[in-house]
């Protein structure tokens, strides 16, 4: 699933940045920082145990300034440019600004479709990221909630 969350994110965000006059290598590395801040946010969030708050940023149920994971991948995404490519906090907040909504549309739109192109993007998959090997362990709590979500979209 961190595959095709960071593959789907190379995708839209090279071009989009591309034309915002970033170089080749700059968007491709814009959009690395943009993937690992989403993959890194999901992964803190379940490693908290919020599913729920998981849940509603994946299912598009929910306007994306409701949910607070948005704050935080936004946060993570602006000090990445900030940090990894020399951005002014203005330029780093404004392209993350305008890529995040998209993004996270169109990742919520793969998790919501029942194509079978778009399998990999399973919500029970999100346990994977707590997988600690111990049987009864929070990664097994996770996943057998992750798979009950996962569901609700039509996806097992």
């Amino acid at each position: 699933m961190l595959d095709n969350i960071l593959n789907l994110v190379k995708q839209q965000a090279v071009g989009q940045l591309l034309q915002k006059g970033l170089g080749q290598n700059e968007a491709d590395q814009a959009a690395g920082i943009a993937g690992d801040s989403i993959i890194n946010s999901l992964k803190e969030e379940a490693m908290g145990g919020n599913l729920g708050g998981i849940t509603e940023l994946l299912s598009g149920k929910a306007g994306l300034s409701d949910n607070p994971i948005i704050g935080k991948i936004m946060g993570a995404m602006g000090g990445g440019l900030q940090d990894k490519m020399g951005m002014s906090a203005e330029q780093s907040n404004g392209l993350t600004g305008d890529l995040l909504p998209g993004l996270m549309n169109q990742i919520s739109g793969k998790f919501n479709s029942s194509a079978e192109e778009d399998a990999g993007f399973d919500l029970g998959a999100i346990a994977n990221f707590m997988d600690d090997g111990k049987p009864g362990g929070v990664d097994d709590l996770v996943r057998n909630a992750g798979n009950m979500l996962g569901g609700l979209f039509g996806k097992k």
